[in-house]
């Protein structure tokens, strides 16, 4: 999921956080035992993709983890900043319009298929849940909006009622903290519904000016997820007393042995099969984030000059770099040979976007470790160029790390240059110097990944 599942504004971060409170109330409700007969606890676990978008975690990060029961797709506000071109999307057009929308829903769809598809070892349950609260149905355009309204606003700034009709497409339940709790907030009128007198108010709910709740918030969460599941296993109780009957009218059949899904709705056939079907695991690309991979990927780091690979206090890993002169560059290489990887030649980098502080990196593919370094590296760029070959005169890929939203997201950027069949070359990046453009003091760029396929 996304700040909100991190724990985003609660004092004990990811221990007072929903997924920890429903971890423990599962525990009590129904208890476990370890394998040697002792007593037992469910675990609540978070992809090394927390705090971000559909989009990052569409890639292969969920199939890393070793085994687990039930996935929680916590997206709905952060997908709303959804607003580039990464992958099959860039054919489908403008970015304004509906593409915000389209995207959202693309990558989502994805990733509701890969886990309907996932054994780990056995098909997992998936739930939508909506953790963000927001208090009324209308809101005015942005221009004419005043203070808090965006927090008072009711499905502006979040792609729930897509997800739902989504979901709802694919048997997957959603539980929903607004459908829960706007009724109580309204139901004495307007005015109490944004006081912080009255218990169910956003004023009480939220704990600042986006949508992350307070401690008391994530506690009416928890109670949300507990009381959905009461329910339905009352439901399942009533309707099917006998377990074999209740197992053989609910069986899915994405959980046959062999699996079978629905057509997709937002993706192509082709697209199905390039990110759903085919094995993105075994790729070849490189994973920045996970806290214990830096052996995996250290003789993939062909040349090295101001780049750091270290994670901070919350476990959030990747390489940096950070210096207003820039001249930063690492070289990555980029092999094909190896059997299921490269089939398309597409080069995807994922990188962190935020508001303040960070700056414009350039990415090229090249033969060598030094090809072109000199010419790139240390020229501040003004105009950037989201493209690397146009003309006779070869440009880089500008991988642009500032946009204006005050949150610090995932974004994933696919160069033009592509790889041959069985072709290897060398990915250069670059920190270019700082530019006046862009604000703080500051000139970061932190890299989380890179993917062939």
């Amino acid at each position: 999921g996304g700040s909100i599942t991190d724990g985003r504004r609660v004092v004990d971060g990811k221990n007072g956080a929903y997924p920890k409170g429903f971890a423990m109330w599962l525990s009590m409700m129904y208890p476990c035992t370890n394998p040697d007969g002792s007593e037992g606890y469910h675990r609540a676990k978070t992809t090394r993709a927390h705090n971000s978008q559909m989009q990052f975690s569409s890639r292969s990060i969920v199939e890393g983890i070793d085994a687990f029961d039930l996935v929680l797709l916590e997206y709905n506000a952060n997908d709303y900043y959804i607003a580039d071109l990464p992958h099959a999307l860039d054919d489908k057009g403008s970015t304004y319009g509906n593409l915000r929308e389209y995207a959202s829903m693309w990558y989502f769809e994805a990733l509701l298929r890969r886990l309907l598809l996932l054994r780990k070892p056995d098909p997992p349950a998936i739930i939508t849940f909506n953790a963000g609260y927001h208090g009324r149905s209308w809101e005015g355009h942005p221009e004419y909006s005043r203070g808090k309204s965006r927090t008072n606003s009711l499905f502006r700034n979040n792609e729930e009622p897509s997800k739902i009709w989504l979901s709802s497409l694919y048997g997957v339940p959603v539980f929903s903290a607004t459908m829960w709790l706007l009724p109580l907030a309204g139901r004495l009128g307007s005015e109490r519904q944004f006081s912080k007198e009255y218990p169910y108010s956003t004023e009480r709910w939220h704990a600042d000016l986006c949508c992350h709740p307070s401690q008391r918030g994530h506690s009416i969460l928890t109670l949300v997820l507990a009381y959905n599941i009461v329910e339905e296993g009352k439901t399942m109780d009533l309707l099917y007393p006998d377990e074999a009957d209740m197992l053989d009218v609910d069986r899915d059949p994405s959980a046959y042995d062999v699996p079978i899904l629905r057509h997709p709705v937002y993706l192509s056939p082709e697209e199905d099969d390039m990110y759903v079907k085919a094995d993105t695991g075994s790729s070849g690309g490189i994973d920045f984030t996970d806290p214990e991979g830096e052996d995996s990927f250290k003789h993939r780091i062909l040349a090295n000059e101001g780049w750091s690979w270290n994670c901070d206090d919350k476990g959030k890993c990747g390489f940096n770099a950070d210096d207003t002169a820039g001249g930063q560059h690492i070289a990555i290489s980029l092999n094909g040979t190896n059997a299921g990887q490269q089939q398309h030649g597409i080069v995807e980098v994922q990188y962190i976007v935020s508001y303040d502080n960070f700056g414009l990196s350039a990415a090229w593919l090249g033969e060598k470790v030094n090809d072109d370094v000199e010419m790139w590296c240390n020229k501040v760029v003004d105009r950037p160029k989201t493209f690397t070959n146009r003309g006779e005169r070869r440009r880089p890929y500008h991988l642009i790390a500032n946009w204006k939203e005050t949150a610090s997201v995932p974004k994933v950027d696919l160069l033009d240059e592509r790889l041959s069949e069985g072709e290897s070359k060398v990915l250069h990046i670059c920190l270019t110097p700082k530019s006046p453009h862009y604000p703080g003091v500051s000139n970061k760029f932190k890299l989380l990944g890179v993917r062939v396929y």
